[in-house]
């Protein structure tokens, strides 16, 4: 198996890229890497309607007669700023190990891990600390670190070399990182990065991976490494064998794809892709559509990674909203 090659993006190019990207944001105040949590502090928010729970102590009476309805209080909600935390999660699963083995491919893997690599270097220079897991592989740590500075660098070398040399998870151990999600903190953004291959039940614990990172004021952020383009273009032209996608079931043997069975694959490709997006825009999640181009070839994906991870940046939305 070959090594986890260099990023495309060498330091100074990514500075240019986060500048390029704080000048697309609305600056709200807060300041870049800044987010608001729900808390006990002087800034009022805004008021909302009573739930089970809140304390009663922040009723405002007055507003609540004012608003006219019996049966219904208002509460003062507040809110506090906090430099958030950033995790980022990685895929590990077969499907994003594809072409690991090819010197002229880019495997999704390999993406994935030079996003985290990239993303290491914005949080540095932002004094942020950046945690890295991946989903169902077992690190030889307890529970996700946070770096930050000079450490960054260090503990992603750690990361990416035991994931990189790592088999895919299988079964029960496919995700495990619900427990490290529910201990971070109201500020945190937690960035997904995976393929929509997961099915059935690893497909319903991504999705409630997800769930558990945008609770409260936590933002989560999926990055869909759509890589079907390129993969559709070896299956019209390569002898290949077809692995169970959603309801479609696994094809044994080597074959030629037939016209037929390419429009078979992209149904299923089509539907399992919008299953997610699905669940996902009903959580109110940040979902990008981080596309590949149709031949997965080493000069291609350098170039096209270069150009996408501005527009991953800018849609992620780590420096704020975009005006």
């Amino acid at each position: 198996m070959i090594s986890l090659r260099p990023n495309p993006l060498d330091p100074a190019t990514l500075e240019d890229i986060c500048v390029k990207a704080r000048k697309s944001f609305v600056t709200s105040g807060s300041g870049a890497f800044l987010r608001r949590k729900l808390g006990q502090s002087l800034e009022y928010r805004e008021h909302r309607s009573y739930v089970f729970g809140d304390d009663v102590r922040h009723i405002d009476w007055r507003a609540s007669l004012r608003h006219g309805r019996a049966d219904e209080f208002l509460v003062r909600s507040f809110e506090a700023e906090e430099q958030f935390q950033l995790l980022v999660i990685v895929d590990g699963s077969a499907t994003m190990r594809a072409g690991m083995g090819e010197p002229d491919r880019v495997s999704k893997l390999e993406v994935a891990l030079w996003i985290c690599e990239a993303l290491g270097h914005v949080a540095a220079n932002g004094a942020i600390g950046i945690g890295f897991a991946s989903l169902g592989h077992a690190s030889s740590a307890d529970r996700v670190s946070f770096a930050q500075g000079a450490q960054i660098g260090e503990e992603f070398a750690h990361f990416s070399q035991d994931l990189w040399a790592s088999n895919a998870p299988e079964g029960k151990d496919e995700v495990r990182i619900g427990g490290e999600l529910s201990r971070l903190k109201q500020s945190s953004v937690t960035i997904f990065i995976t393929d929509f291959y997961r099915t059935n039940g690893a497909k319903a614990a991504f999705e409630e991976a997800v769930q558990l990172a945008s609770r409260g004021y936590r933002q989560a952020v999926v990055c869909e490494l759509n890589s079907w383009p390129a993969e559709r273009s070896i299956l019209a032209e390569d002898i290949v064998s077809l692995g169970a996608v959603g309801s479609v079931s696994e094809r044994s043997g080597a074959f030629q794809a037939s016209n037929p069975d390419l429009v078979a694959a992209d149904d299923a490709i089509l539907s399992q892709r919008n299953g997610y997006s699905d669940a996902l825009h009903r959580g109110g999640v940040v979902h990008f559509a981080w596309d590949f181009p149709d031949r997965p070839e080493w000069d291609i994906m350098v170039e096209e990674f270069r150009l996408r991870f501005h527009d991953f940046l800018l849609a992620s939305e780590l420096f704020g909203r975009v005006g």
